[in-house]
């Protein structure tokens, strides 16, 4: 059977194998639920504009969030003509970008494998097709791959993936509980056991006294097995879902013998229904209890922010007890990894050469660096990362010069005992004609070519010194952290706004580190939009703000600064020592001024001054707030401009619905304007609410209250009508 959208542009094939549920569709999108999940398929043109593509990326949103909380699980898979880094593609164009926030927003799992072209003609290859699925299905997919070999006659290639019917069986680690016993614990437990019980008889010993004895002779004579004997129960564990499990484990159980013993027809079909209603009971328990045991660690965050849900989400959560080797393997170890050698004294005119009896590290690059490598040559070194820097004319006397200095610093580090590891010996040409595509090197006896990049101290250094792979290399670092973190900061609930800038401080370190060696490379508009993609995305986490807010709107109420001022930042402080710290972050909150006094969103109605706004000392913003702030909400201009309702009009008097006409306008938000007036002695306009709101906590406080009671009244409304519109349509 075949399924197709509206526009005729994509479709899903079911054979006769698997029973089809149901199946919709939609203008770019297509849907049929079978047995084990709901599959979509979607195409987007490049030919159409963004907008339009908004427009299908919120419709898809709204039918998997449907999906989701109807406790189905969602497989996708099309071409949007997105091009990100996530699914492999090399570059990031807009629609690539938005995808990206699309998909973090839906809590999707990309499954995307490789960098394998997914689409080649005759202008060139790229990733650009896409599969991703919900967190309850995504360990099912397995095998993903693209099959470039196989001719389908189209332009793009076949993807192949396995959905398994039940997830992968995981092999539980239990750490084995006992002794280790050799035959020295034996012979001492032997010699213990007869003095004790020498004159007793065992046939007067209580099985629980002998059992006792045993543990305690074990405990005093041999060492315990490291390892736990069983695994402790994960966050969403409770009694109900143990109550359950029992139950599915047991109506199993007698499913099987049933089986075995070939009853009845009707007595296996009743055994049948009991067993899935069972499963199906626990399944549904877990799910209600991983929802709001989340939620609640999520909560828990304001208090412990570095707490399980963070080790959760960033894998660091640690379920069995670690094995330490004892105090003689250690010394060993140290013993060979720090071998005693002939040390020259650094500050002393005696040359006489003394042993080194200390037990730390004893070795420095200071002989190295001073070594005489020829003209034209210098070393540089950190800890012991080593690295050579080596001009010449031509690749002929480039290769002897390398084979000297190496020969030279190798020479050197034997001497110290220290070993030289080739195969980790990376090379790139900083500066050559083009025509010089790469160069072979010999060093250590084994070849080295040169590679378009190499790392050196957490840095990518390419061809020229353009220091543009870095920049992609910390966008995709920065993006797979931005996926970790989502997970702590959901749009509604989860931590407060101070604690989410904590989490995103992460982020941002990650980021700029080492932005004076890179930072020339922002006046490149194309890597420096990518960096303001990651700062965008960290500003909506922290004011739990719509994917569709303005940048320079949402860095505002975010309070996080522009990523090329904080770029600057770095660069100045670096340039004149860490007294410049403060003087620094004052003129780059001036640079940010200038460019937010030329701004003329809704926002600048409440932040007047962004200097006044981030130095504040009070003051959260919410999901509710920040709509306010944003424009960006329940308002009927917001509404139809994304194409979710047909006209503007306000749903309470009829008027246009605007953020100006919902705050300070509409009648129905009267007697709340009112209360809030009389609590703060100010009529509100729209010329004095960003002075008010900086008026202390208490007209932080006035100001939000109101705000957040408008929205809130505003998104009941909205899902009344919704319910409405699904009940006529159901």
């Amino acid at each position: 059977m075949d399924f197709s959208d509206t526009n005729g542009d994509c479709f899903i094939n079911v054979d006769n194998r698997h029973k089809v549920i149901d199946c919709g569709k939609g203008a770019g999108y297509v849907h049929v639920e079978l047995e084990a999940c709901v599959l979509v398929s979607c195409y987007f043109s490049p030919n159409r504009g963004i907008g339009e593509f908004e427009s299908l990326l919120h419709n898809l949103g709204d039918f998997i969030r449907q999906t989701r909380q109807s406790g189905k699980r969602v497989v996708m898979g099309g071409d949007l003509n997105a091009k990100t880094n996530i699914i492999g593609s090399k570059t990031t164009n807009q629609r690539g970008r938005l995808f990206q926030e699309w998909i973090i927003a839906n809590e999707l799992v990309i499954l995307n494998q490789g960098d394998i072209p997914t689409f080649s003609n005759a202008n060139g290859s790229t990733v650009i097709d896409f599969t991703a699925a919900t967190e309850e299905i995504c360990q099912r997919v397995t095998n993903w791959r693209v099959e470039a070999e196989n001719e389908n006659l189209s332009d793009h290639n076949n993807i192949r993936f396995v959905i398994e019917s039940r997830p992968r069986d995981r092999i539980p680690n239990l750490g084995r509980a006992g002794w280790i016993v050799g035959e020295e614990e034996m012979r001492r437990i032997l010699a213990a056991w007869r003095s004790r019980h020498l004159d007793s008889t065992l046939t007067k010993v209580k099985p629980e006294q002998l059992i006792e004895s045993i543990t305690e002779l074990l405990n005093r004579h041999a060492k315990r097995k490291s390892g736990n004997a069983r695994r402790p129960p994960v966050y969403w564990w409770n009694s109900d879902i143990a109550a359950l499990r029992s139950i599915c484990i047991s109506s199993r159980r007698q499913l099987t013998r049933a089986q075995k013993q070939h009853g009845s027809r009707s007595s296996m079909q009743e055994l049948v229904e009991t067993h899935k209603g069972n499963k199906h009971a626990l399944k549904k328990e877990i799910r209600k209890s991983k929802v709001s045991k989340w939620k609640q660690l999520c909560t828990e965050l304001d208090s412990d922010i570095w707490g399980k849900a963070y080790q959760i989400v960033t894998k660091r959560l640690n379920l069995r007890n670690r094995s330490y080797p004892d105090e003689k393997t250690t010394s060993l170890q140290i013993e060979k990894l720090f071998p005693k050698r002939l040390l020259k004294p650094w500050n002393s005119e005696e040359t006489a050469e003394t042993e080194s009896t200390q037990d730390i590290p004893n070795f420095t690059m200071e002989e190295v660096l001073n070594l005489q490598l020829g003209k034209g040559v210098e070393s540089i070194a950190y800890a012991d990362d080593l690295g050579i820097i080596i001009g010449a004319k031509n690749t002929e006397i480039l290769k002897r010069k390398v084979g000297y200095a190496v020969s030279k610093v190798t020479e050197t580090l034997d001497s110290m005992g220290i070993k030289v590891a080739v195969e980790k010996t990376e090379s790139v040409l900083l500066a050559a004609p083009r025509k010089i595509t790469n160069i072979v090197l010999e060093v250590g006896g084994k070849t080295v070519a040169t590679s378009n990049s190499v790392r050196y101290l957490g840095v990518m250094i390419d061809r020229n010194l353009k220091m543009r792979k870095h920049i992609k290399h910390t966008v995709e670092k920065a993006n797979r952290m931005l996926t970790l973190l989502y997970r702590l900061m959901p749009r509604v609930g989860g931590p407060r706004s101070n604690k989410r800038r904590i989490l995103a401080s992460a982020v941002t370190s990650a980021v700029l580190y080492g932005a004076p060696t890179w930072h020339q490379t922002l006046d490149f508009k194309h890597y420096s939009g990518l960096l303001t993609g990651i700062n965008r995305r960290l500003a909506i986490m922290i004011a739990s703000g719509y994917r569709t807010v303005p940048t320079t709107a949402i860095e505002a109420i975010a309070g996080t600064i522009p990523i090329d001022l904080l770029v600057w930042e770095r660069v100045q402080v670096h340039a004149h020592g860490r007294d410049y710290k403060s003087e620094a972050r004052k003129t780059a909150l001036e640079k940010w001024q200038e460019r937010w006094s030329c701004y003329d969103g809704w926002a600048k109605i409440f932040i007047k001054d962004v200097r006044e706004w981030t130095k504040r000392k009070f003051g959260e913003v919410d999901f509710l707030t920040t709509q306010a702030m944003t424009g960006h909400g329940v308002f009927g201009s917001y509404l139809k401009k994304i194409k979710k309702q047909d006209d503007d009009d306000c749903w309470f008097c009829g008027a246009q619905d605007t953020p100006e006409h919902s705050i300070f306008q509409c009648p129905r938000f009267q007697n709340i304007r009112l209360q809030f007036e009389l609590g703060c002695g100010i009529k509100i306009s729209k010329s004095n609410i960003g002075d008010i709101i900086l008026q202390g906590e208490a007209g932080w406080k006035g100001t939000t209250d109101m705000l957040r009671e408008i929205m809130r009244i505003k998104t009941q409304e909205e899902r009344r009508r919704e319910q409405e519109a699904r009940s006529l349509n159901g």
